[in-house]
């Protein structure tokens, strides 16, 4: 409970707690204080021998930075190891926490953790086709380009076109595709993924919506 809810080891001392643990079981002796932070911290150790020992197994891992701020306005950087265990699940663990003063930026948190900042690969593949679609002189590319960027902004910003889209796709056993597609145009993919069979449904929304797709 202290762990999992971030209570301070003081809540032991509280009268009200004190009461609390009295009611359900009155021949329980609470841990004074000194020994709660002793359990807390034999439980911690053995918490990060076990995490050092699947990481350690691990054939991959993949490193997250986040950063937080508490209650007292302390803003801290934390680091998290995602690795699959031999039982093939998903495991998260911390991996440490500090006190981060600075501003926020990408140069900052890199000096934090002393490690090269390596930009998310998919992100930076898709600029780079964005890029090159923003600079191919192709008036059909382009065109396709903005019709399926309307279509996606129609259907994210009519509450009707959108009611009769879903009424459409339920009738043809659909899923909500395009009206879920991005319309920024950071994920060009799902912008431009408006399949072929989407164009039936697509025209029979919008030609019951008393909308105009400009």
């Amino acid at each position: 409970m202290i762990v999992l809810d971030s209570q301070p080891f003081s809540l032991v001392e509280d009268i009200g707690f004190k009461a609390f643990v009295s009611k359900l079981n009155p021949t329980y002796t609470i841990p004074t204080r000194k020994a709660l932070k002793l359990m807390v911290e034999k439980r911690y150790d053995e918490a990060k021998e076990k995490a050092m020992a699947e990481v350690q197994d691990a054939e991959y891992v993949s490193l997250t930075a986040d950063m937080w701020t508490s209650i007292n306005i302390d803003s801290y950087l934390e680091v998290t190891c995602h690795y699959i265990t031999k039982e093939r699940k998903l495991a998260t663990v911390l991996l440490g926490v500090t006190r981060f003063p600075q501003s926020h930026t990408a140069v900052n948190i890199k000096e934090a953790q002393r490690v090269c900042h390596i930009r998310c690969f998919a992100h930076t593949l898709n600029l780079v086709v964005k890029k090159a679609l923003d600079q191919t002189p192709t008036p059909e590319l382009q065109y396709i380009r903005l019709r399926a960027k309307s279509v996606v902004t129609l259907f994210r910003t009519s509450c009707k076109a959108k009611e009769k889209l879903c009424v459409v796709q339920e009738m043809m056993a659909a899923q909500a595709t395009v009206s879920s597609a991005p319309t920024d145009g950071e994920n060009l993919w799902d912008l431009l993924d408006i399949r072929v069979s989407e164009a039936q449904r697509v025209q029979s929304a919008t030609a019951d919506a008393a909308v105009e797709v400009k």
